[in-house]
């Protein structure tokens, strides 16, 4: 009970600490962004700490100084850079603080500063592991494997090696372990469970992704929200078990019609929205067409060609407006919905 609440308080402060970051700098901060800003501050803080508690009188007070500045420098221009820095970005912002670390570790002159900077080597990896991808984490620990042990090498210190081995064996063994863990956690939080398909969060990640390249290319990008209609008669006569069997039906056999670049999503409830990249409003209505031979429900949809500076929000709102002209109009598939329900009952 005490670990648990002595990690709910870490995970508190954390938070805490990134939403303070967004409110500084009057914008929201992505997770990994914002994380590699406080470790920065932090080591920052840490050497200049060090320069002024004297623990062995031995401290490269002058390195310790210039790479404490160094570390500032990283976190300013992050800061600054904040959601538009890429995903080379963070990664050269990570090599920097691994190679910090190894700078101020080849001139420890007594084991126990040694450790104390492999510390930091395992700590990076942990980040590695919980904010990117498993492939990323992977190449990030061969890094810090590199450092650790040339770090322990240059260093030179007697009856190191041991430790360096553990060091080392923790990084890959913390980063094999959490990586795995985070990226369930963030496929559970993505995916919708009963259709397998992207959830709100999940399409809203893609759709971001998608409308910075169009807007690297040039490309034109097209969304469509699709509504089916007349299902909560399916729950209301025939129960929630055939309108989910209905709803796994209709995204399986839309998956199966959209082309693989095409990003299909559970936006809510019977509602979906279909990305279309590199594709204009007309090209993405005749893409519906196709989806009408695919199953039989009956459905409405609304088609919004996303433009450059818009928002996401915007974009959905032009194409919700003209989904509900659509089902005024009556532009919906070939067969109601509880005709196909109460026929696979």
């Amino acid at each position: 009970m005490a670990e648990s609440r002595a990690g709910s308080w870490t995970v508190g402060r954390s938070a805490a600490a990134f939403r303070w970051l967004s409110r500084l700098r009057g914008a929201e901060l992505p997770g990994e962004v914002a994380a590699v800003v406080v470790i920065a501050l932090l080591a920052a803080a840490g050497c200049l700490l060090v320069t002024r508690v004297r623990v062995s009188g031995q401290e490269p007070v002058g390195l310790l100084v210039a790479v404490s500045a160094a570390y500032a420098v990283l976190a300013a221009v992050v800061f600054a850079t904040g959601p538009r820095l890429s995903r080379a970005g963070l990664h050269v912002a990570i090599v920097a603080l691994v190679l910090g670390i190894a700078v101020l570790g080849t001139h420890a002159r007594t084991v126990v500063g040694l450790m104390t900077l492999a510390r930091a080597f395992q700590w990076l990896a942990v980040y590695a592991a919980l904010f990117l991808r498993p492939r990323e984490a992977r190449w990030h620990a061969l890094g810090i494997t590199v450092a650790c042990v040339a770090t322990f090498g240059i260093a030179g210190l007697p009856d190191t090696a041991i430790q360096a081995v553990f060091v080392c064996a923790t990084v890959w063994v913390g980063t094999l372990m959490l990586s795995a863990l985070s990226e369930g956690l963030r496929t559970q939080a993505d995916t919708d469970n009963l259709t397998g398909l992207l959830n709100r969060s999940g399409f809203t990640k893609a759709a971001d992704r998608e409308h910075a390249l169009a807007g690297r290319t040039g490309a034109p990008l097209s969304l469509a929200l699709l509504d089916l209609d007349g299902f909560k008669h399916v729950n209301d006569r025939h129960g929630h078990v055939a309108g989910d069997r209905m709803l796994a039906d209709v995204a399986a056999a839309w998956t199966r019609t959209l082309r693989p670049g095409d990003v299909l999503a559970r936006y809510g409830g019977d509602e979906f929205v279909v990305m279309f990249p590199a594709t204009s409003a007309e090209e993405a209505h005749q893409a519906l067409a196709r989806l009408h031979d695919a199953h039989p429900a009956r459905w409405s949809a609304g088609v919004a060609e996303w433009a450059r500076g818009e928002t996401l929000a915007d974009c959905i709102a032009r194409a919700d407006g003209r989904l509900y002209e659509a089902k005024a109009a009556g532009r919906d598939g070939q067969a109601s919905v509880m005709e196909i329900t109460a026929a696979r009952a």
